[in-house]
């Protein structure tokens, strides 16, 4: 990552309800979008058989496991073991307005993985995410409290919650080409009113925002949710993705969170965070 620059974003400050996102379009360089977009993209089309149950599952092709949650709590299951069942009781939690999620996330086995970690952990990169938010250009973002790489694909959703013990600042960048936006998967923020604000995906885009309302105390959260992806239209199945005949794209997306300068969890969002890790001894089985 030598020689990192910022000089290609466009940040554009977008209010809502209680805050602001930052969207900073041309986050990576293009020639490094584009790599891990192929890199998603195949490890995605090699996973089918393990994903869809008529193949074996293991290694490479094993990369992307099903994520839930346990019966509308924090704890976290992947796995590519009784999907449809699984997907069925996310989608009756949603129904119900319970927190739920249904999604894929990349092994953190995966080469990608750590080189997600070690872009968004370089001091320039931190630094200048510091300055974007607000915070005095001397200072840092803290350490990252955790990431992923996920795939929402057709019928994957992640229901209202705020990120309160995941981290102080979130950042979701997007890496779905041509994305369709009559597919849905917007991030959207507080749905409890008549018009919510709702950020649509786009290849190589990245969203900021604080997950604490500013100067609460005790402190409000913000809530927001991604929205169901729904089935590409006819037209967009018919088209091929490079390597992934007749597939319609899901919802690439790398999502994180940092702690803010002088901001620390408390022992309960310890405890929360841990049952949310992304990382576990299990990450790269398929179980």
């Amino acid at each position: 990552m030598l020689g990192w620059s910022t000089s290609g974003w466009n940040v554009t400050k977008v209010a809502h309800p209680h805050g602001f996102v930052l969207v900073i379009d041309g986050f990576l360089p293009p020639s490094l979008a584009d790599t891990w977009h192929t890199v998603l993209s195949s490890t995605w089309y090699d996973s089918s058989a393990c994903r869809h149950g008529t193949g074996p599952c293991d290694g490479p092709s094993c990369a992307w496991l099903y994520t839930t949650n346990d019966n509308g709590g924090n704890r976290k299951i992947r796995s590519v073991q009784r999907i449809a069942e699984r997907r069925a009781a996310a989608e009756s939690l949603r129904r119900k307005g319970r927190f739920c999620y249904s999604k894929w996330e990349l092994t953190a086995s995966h080469e990608l993985y750590p080189s997600v970690g070690a872009l968004m952990s370089m001091p320039v990169m931190r630094k200048q995410i510091a300055g974007l938010l607000g915070y005095d250009t001397k200072d840092t973002m803290g350490n990252i409290a955790d990431y992923f790489v996920t795939a929402f694909d057709e019928g994957d959703f992640l229901s209202t919650h705020n990120d309160g013990s995941s981290g102080s600042a979130a950042w979701v960048l997007h890496l779905a080409k041509g994305w369709d936006k009559s597919r849905g998967g917007e991030l959207r923020f507080d749905s409890s009113v008549n018009q919510p604000t709702d950020f649509a995906p786009a290849f190589n885009r990245m969203s900021l925002f604080l997950t604490r309302v500013a100067n609460s105390t005790p402190h409000d959260y913000v809530w927001h949710e991604v929205l169901p992806v729904r089935p590409a239209p006819p037209r967009r199945r018919l088209q091929m993705m490079p390597g992934v005949p007749t597939a319609s794209q899901p919802r690439f997306g790398l999502t994180g969170w940092y702690m803010t300068p002088h901001d620390h969890f408390t022992r309960a969002d310890i405890i929360q965070n841990e049952l949310m890790k992304a990382v576990s001894n299990k990450a790269g089985r398929c179980y």
